[in-house]
């Protein structure tokens, strides 16, 4: 009898003990600002439909976790050199594969658009490639500074690269860049955000990503028990729930 409770209680530590090293910190999750998706509400939490969808993936996990918002570059980069640190929400790529543990899918794709100023008749973009006649503002190290880069634009030239949206948005207003990334709806929250009139701009051009995925990510220094926790948490997420749907 009291072998077997020393068994029982000699087990129970050798798995806390297996275990410590995963549970022991908390994850990091940063992020960027992209209403609505993910913001700072007026109580200074970080909230959002994608923070939402994170937030019940890390309680089906188990997992202790804190969460900031940076602008996109710095996120960016933590998330590549520190451990334990999980960056939402990023496209997977073939130049980023090799950067993170990639767990997908996250969300459905979200349809990312160049906008001009509507009285900016001239601009006329049936390709890609048109757009290489004008200078377009976008967030350093985002999914379309990337892209962007890939198709032959060149920093400085081409692109006005930028910490956030903010940068880009006032320099389009002020004639000097052509275009700017954004998403429908983020674009509508963004002008709203700067009491801007909606009709002040348009799409011009929507950029093709059909072949992307929108994943969560994890620093390649996380230890591999704890990625697989949450890979199979945003598993039982997406087949318990609708998958988050984006406009």
């Amino acid at each position: 009898m009291f072998c077997g409770i020393y068994l029982r209680s000699f087990v129970c530590f050798l798995v806390l003990l297996l275990s410590w090293p995963v549970c022991a910190n908390p994850i990091t999750i940063v992020t960027e600002h992209w209403t609505p998706y993910v913001y700072v509400d007026k109580s200074g939490e970080v909230v959002g439909s994608m923070t939402n969808r994170v937030r019940a993936i890390m309680v089906q996990s188990g997992l202790a976790y804190t969460m900031s918002l940076y602008p996109w570059p710095r996120a960016y980069k933590i998330a590549q050199t520190k451990p334990n640190v999980l960056i939402y929400p990023i496209y997977q790529t073939d130049e980023r594969k090799d950067l993170f543990h990639f767990i997908c899918p996250f969300s459905e794709k979200i349809g990312l658009y160049l906008f001009k100023l509507s009285a900016r008749d001239d601009i006329k973009l049936t390709s890609v490639e048109d757009a290489k006649k004008y200078r377009i503002g976008l967030i350093r190290d985002d999914f379309d500074h990337a892209l962007f880069l890939k198709q032959g634009f060149v920093d400085g030239k081409e692109l006005d690269v930028n910490v956030d949206d903010n940068g880009s948005l006032k320099k389009l207003l002020k004639g000097r860049v052509d275009l700017m990334t954004q998403s429908l709806i983020g674009m509508e929250r963004l002008l709203d955000e700067h009491k801007i009139d909606q009709d002040r701009l348009k799409p011009a051009y929507r950029i093709d990503i059909d072949d992307t995925l929108s994943c969560l990510a994890m620093s390649l220094s996380t230890p591999r028990a704890t990625v697989d926790m949450v890979s199979e948490a945003m598993a039982h997420i997406n087949n318990t729930q609708a998958m988050l749907k984006l406009e």
